[in-house]
């Protein structure tokens, strides 16, 4: 019985063991599935928070990596890596870390930027370096213009001075003149005085010479009305008989020396002792006597030959035959004469214009002196008037006029152009009336040609 209550007891102990392990173990398996219940909500939730942050095709995006690279290096969390990230740009870029990117896209769209922010920086950039240069520039323009200024102030006083100066010597010179002036005028007007004593004597002396100077004239008046009368009858008496001499054209130049039939030349007595030059033509007659011209026409007639001046010695010239009628050749002994030629006379040239001396083609008013020099190394005279016995008119170019000056123009500008239109006026004239006398009108290669320069 004893036993049997022992076994019993241990059984009941065994049981009760068993009922309060296993009791232990179901409280324990609540607990164990309600902390995991609870881990699994608490993932979940973390995951749900996770992908509010980042999402599983984020974390694919290299940008994501890049930042979660640089975060791992940094022994940070991703989070915090973006936010340390973000304030600093806030920082460097706005002054506040805790300013959002709304605010600074804002702020950009205020100022108007429409490119990327760095881009605007630089263009920032560059237009602060280029007014920066600006303002150096015009800062360096305003040091000039001020030491400009302060030179130019020194030199206006440095004028002043001199102006003052010389203000002061010519108020000296003012008052010697002055003192001068007034000595002078006390000697003008005592020698006014004086002056017109005598004018008064030398009147009264003129006004007796005057009556008798009067009488004497309407005698003499009288004597020469009997003188004219006494010549229109000598005059009446005489006419008839005066001698008129040969016309210079009718006078013969010289003759002919020597022909040379081979080579159709021939030797004349004008040499460069005669003024005889080369190109000067020659009519032959047979004598002197048949070169008068005609009492109608003013001609004179044509020669029986022509001839040339084309080698000019001393004493004597060739030339060559240019004209020669058949039946009736030259011989020795024949007459030679040129219209103009006249190696005894001294001829008038009027010389006018403008002349290219130079050869240059620029034809100045200077040329003149010296066309002037060769008409008298060749032995004629030059004058300035054109009067009738004239033989040569040479004109030069005309003298160009420049434009009309208007009324604003310079004094010295229209005193010239004043100058200028008189020359070409008085070339105008000097061609008209040469032309209407028929005064041969020569120009600078017709001179040459002529005195054989």
């Amino acid at each position: 019985m004893a036993a049997r209550t022992s076994a019993s007891t241990g059984t009941l102990i065994a049981l009760t063991v068993l009922s309060i392990t296993t009791l232990g173990l179901f409280v324990t398996s609540v607990v164990f599935f309600a902390q995991r219940r609870a881990a699994l909500d608490r993932a979940l939730a973390a995951d749900e928070t996770t992908k509010l942050v980042v999402s599983d095709r984020d974390r694919n995006d290299p940008v994501v990596q890049l930042l979660q690279s640089e975060a791992t290096k940094k022994k940070a969390t991703l989070v915090n890596h973006m936010i340390a990230e973000r304030r600093s740009i806030m920082q460097k870029v706005t002054g506040s870390d805790r300013d959002t990117l709304d605010s600074l896209v804002k702020t950009l769209e205020n100022e108007q930027v429409e490119t990327n922010l760095v881009s605007a920086l630089r263009d920032r950039t560059g237009q602060l370096t280029t007014l920066t240069q600006r303002v150096n520039d015009a800062e360096a323009a305003r040091d000039r213009a001020l030491a400009d200024k302060e030179n130019e102030a020194k030199r206006v006083k440095d004028i002043e001075q001199a102006q003052r100066d010389t203000v002061k010597a010519l108020s000296g010179e003012v008052d010697k003149i002055k003192g001068e002036s007034d000595a002078m005028r006390t000697e003008l007007a005592s020698f006014r005085s004086l002056n017109d004593e005598r004018l008064d004597k030398i009147r009264g002396d003129y006004a007796s010479k005057e009556g008798g100077l009067r009488t004497e004239i309407e005698k003499l008046q009288s004597e020469r009305a009997v003188n004219v009368d006494r010549i229109r009858t000598l005059e009446g008496q005489v006419r008839g008989q005066r001698f008129a001499g040969q016309a210079e054209y009718a006078l013969n130049d010289g003759e002919v020396v020597d022909i040379n039939p081979a080579e159709k030349t021939v030797t004349i007595s004008v040499g460069r002792r005669n003024k005889a030059v080369l190109g000067m033509t020659f009519e032959v007659y047979p004598q002197g006597t048949t070169i008068r011209a005609d009492a109608t026409s003013g001609e004179y007639p044509r020669g029986k030959a022509a001839i040339e001046v084309i080698r000019v010695d001393q004493d004597s010239s060739v030339g060559r035959i240019i004209r020669e009628q058949k039946g009736n050749p030259m011989v020795r002994g024949d007459a030679i004469a040129n219209a103009v030629y006249d190696p005894n006379k001294t001829y008038k040239f009027l010389v006018y214009g403008n002349f290219d001396t130079l050869g240059n083609g620029a034809a100045t008013s200077q040329g003149s002196s010296e066309v002037k020099a060769w008409i008298q190394s060749w032995g004629g005279t030059v004058v300035e008037e054109l009067t009738g016995d004239v033989d040569f008119v040479v004109l030069g170019s005309r003298p160009a006029l420049p434009p009309e000056p208007n009324s604003r123009a310079p004094f010295e500008v229209v005193e010239e152009y004043i100058r200028l239109q008189r020359l070409a006026k008085r070339y105008d004239d000097l061609f008209n009336q040469a032309s209407a006398s028929s005064i041969p009108l020569l120009n600078q290669n017709r001179l040459r040609t002529l005195i054989g320069k």
